[in-house]
């Protein structure tokens, strides 16, 4: 995808459907993970899952609740609501049949929103890196 005058490149934007009960499964996994983490170690399932989670040798940005946490906000942005700016966005990217797509100034704009509102649920905050 190309900016409007054609000297920048944004990051691939591909189209994928999802099955429903392909992103309960994965919200199922999601709230049992977090469940387990956050459960009192009496009361916690000892599974070899468990177990496993509960030794992964992880650096401190890199804990298991962070992994979690993680995997959270990839499944969120997965099952992101289509809106208007995804409309126009995929009409376009089904419109270049699988070529280079050069977006025109509304296109454009709506990928700015887009990049927005992933970013924001991938960082869980303000994206003020992207202008940076």
């Amino acid at each position: 995808m190309w900016t409007p005058n054609g000297k920048w490149e944004h990051e691939g934007l591909r189209i994928a459907s999802l099955f429903t009960t392909d992103t309960d499964l994965l919200y199922a996994l999601s709230r049992k993970l977090s469940g387990v983490l956050v459960a009192p170690p009496e009361l916690s399932d000892q599974s070899d899952v468990v177990a496993a989670l509960h030794n992964i040798n992880s650096s401190p940005q890199e804990s298991v609740v962070g992994l979690v946490g993680a995997l959270a906000r990839v499944l969120s942005m997965a099952d992101l609501t289509p809106d208007a700016d995804t409309a126009i966005l995929s009409a376009a990217l089904k419109a270049a049949g699988g070529d280079d797509v050069r977006l025109t100034y509304t296109q454009e704009d709506a990928w700015q929103r887009l990049a927005h509102r992933v970013t924001v649920l991938l960082t869980e905050s303000a994206p003020l890196h992207r202008f940076l």
